[in-house]
């Protein structure tokens, strides 16, 4: 009779051990999220899915940053049930948990490829008018498990020649990697070139000259702007299709040569007022000639802006 009485005895004891639940603590855990729950750290076998998924959301304390891993006391886990949701569980396991943050590489090449694809859904330029959009090489980032990664560009951005933007990671609403970059954005450009191959010594006739579209940074400081400025100038160099046509190619003759009487043109607004100088230096059309004004005696500057003519404002 006293060993039945025993017998029912520890089988009652296990029944409500067993329905009082067990923690069962891993030994190394990986966590995605900010903090660290008992889910992420444990096992829990016994209690109804109710009281499971409450336990599971015990927190106990904040995540390690990437790279870096933290331990978690087995104690400090039995004192955050306690506090939560009372006794009666068991916690198993070894006297501590190490515990690591989980992460994801996002590789540079796809930032980049990002960057460029916000840069052209946003630009007010036609894609077609656009020579190149280069974008700085951006290194692989590692980042917490679910980060993301988003472009945002200046207020007042306007999109030509050196485009500031930010490349911000985020993970959650904690923004974990922000970048800075500098987008070079060269537009197409209108200009002046050649129709064929011309060959040094040619003389220039309009029906050699084409429009053409180069990248803007590539048109140089003194690209011809008006055929008329070289119709008749001779050729110092070979010229090739799609090359922008440059003053410093051509012998043009002076429209002013130095000694010459000039009539010298002085504007402001509609006033216009007219007298004669001497130049002092040879000028090509649209050039700098400086002149002596023959009735003041004093040397001024003004634009050659035809033969014998020279234009300035006052």
């Amino acid at each position: 009779m006293r060993s039945l009485f025993l017998l029912l005895t520890l089988v009652f004891v296990s029944a409500t051990a067993s329905a009082a639940g067990t923690v069962d603590i891993a030994a190394k855990a990986t966590v995605r999220a900010f903090t660290i729950t008992v889910g992420d750290v444990a096992e829990v076998d016994g209690l109804d899915r109710v009281r499971t998924a409450r336990v599971k959301k015990i927190t106990l304390g904040k995540a390690p940053l990437v790279g870096q891993s933290k331990y978690v006391p087995k104690s400090f886990i039995e004192r955050r049930i306690k506090e939560a949701v009372g006794g009666g569980l068991a916690v198993k396991g070894p006297s501590r948990i190490k515990v690591s943050r989980a992460t994801h590489r996002l590789r540079g090449d796809q930032l980049s490829a990002l960057v460029r694809s916000e840069v052209e859904s946003v630009m007010p330029h036609a894609l077609e008018s656009v020579a190149e959009i280069k974008v700085p090489l951006i290194p692989d980032m590692t980042v917490p498990y679910g980060a993301r990664a988003t472009v945002h560009f200046d207020e007042n951005e306007d999109f030509v020649g050196l485009v500031k933007a930010e490349l911000v990671v985020k993970a959650g609403h904690r923004r974990v990697n922000t970048r800075r970059l500098n987008i070079k954005l060269d537009l197409y450009a209108n200009t002046l070139g050649v129709t064929t191959e011309l060959k040094r010594g040619h003389v220039l006739t309009r029906d050699d000259v084409m429009a053409i579209q180069v990248p803007a940074s590539q048109v140089p400081r003194d690209a011809i702007q008006r055929v008329e400025l070289v119709e008749g100038a001779e050729l110092r160099r070979r010229v090739r299709p799609g090359e922008s046509l440059r003053q410093a190619w051509f012998k043009i003759p002076p429209v002013i040569s130095r000694g010459e009487r000039v009539r010298i043109v002085a504007r402001r607004g509609t006033i216009q007022l007219t007298t004669v100088g001497q130049a002092l230096n040879n000028a090509r059309q649209n050039a700098f000639v400086r002149v002596k004004n023959l009735d003041s005696k004093k040397v001024i500057t003004g634009r050659a802006t035809a033969p014998g003519v020279v234009e300035m404002d006052f």
